[in-house]
């Protein structure tokens, strides 16, 4: 089934060329929460017009392991921010620790805001 499925379609192309797997996979773990948060929110919460929600006032749907995630899903937010501010900063720090950047030159910070 998955074999016909043009996988190249969803291929990242960086500036550089490079590409970090782990951190692919470390911002799959950081959207995984939010995405469960806001499923959750709207499934258990019906809406703001004074609907009734399924939540009861003890949170017993947030006792359980994956309801811990579901609770704590800002923390994603904040591990993406992390992750996002790694990326931005990594060519600088390359170019500082091994004297050049990508392409054979050093990066800049005109360029990357407007490359925004």
């Amino acid at each position: 089934m998955f074999q016909r499925f043009p996988f190249h379609l969803l291929r990242r192309v960086t500036s550089g060329g490079a590409v970090l797997g782990e951190l692919d996979g470390l911002r799959a773990v950081a959207i995984l929460p939010v995405v469960l948060f806001h499923a959750t929110l709207s499934i258990y919460l019906k809406g703001a017009e004074g609907q009734v929600s399924m939540i009861t006032g003890d949170g017993a749907v947030f006792r359980s392991p994956l309801g811990w995630i579901v609770a704590n899903g800002f923390l994603g937010v904040q591990l993406f921010f992390v992750i996002s501010g790694f990326v931005v900063v990594l060519p600088f720090a390359r170019a500082r620790l091994l004297g050049v950047g990508a392409g054979g030159r050093a990066p800049s910070l005109s360029r990357f805001f407007l490359k925004r």
